[in-house]
């Protein structure tokens, strides 16, 4: 157990400067807005459903049980 608590004091360390660039510094010169195109949207979109059917609403397994067996 201690050695875990160990091994875990460095690497909240180094995930915290991460926050810390992400969000408490400033930059001069911020990034650009991320602009995307209407077939990467399309796409996004469709796997956003795909994950809402098949990872979320598990009810989808037995309608699809159901239809194939008719």
């Amino acid at each position: 157990m201690f050695i875990a608590l160990v091994n875990n004091v460095p690497s909240h360390y180094y995930y915290l400067l991460i926050v810390k660039e992400m969000y408490i510094k400033t930059t001069a010169s911020p990034l650009p807005t991320f602009q995307s195109d209407t077939a990467t949207k399309l796409a996004l979109a469709i796997c956003t459903v795909g994950i809402v059917l098949f990872g979320v609403w598990s009810g989808i397994y037995e309608w699809l049980t159901s239809v194939a067996a008719m």
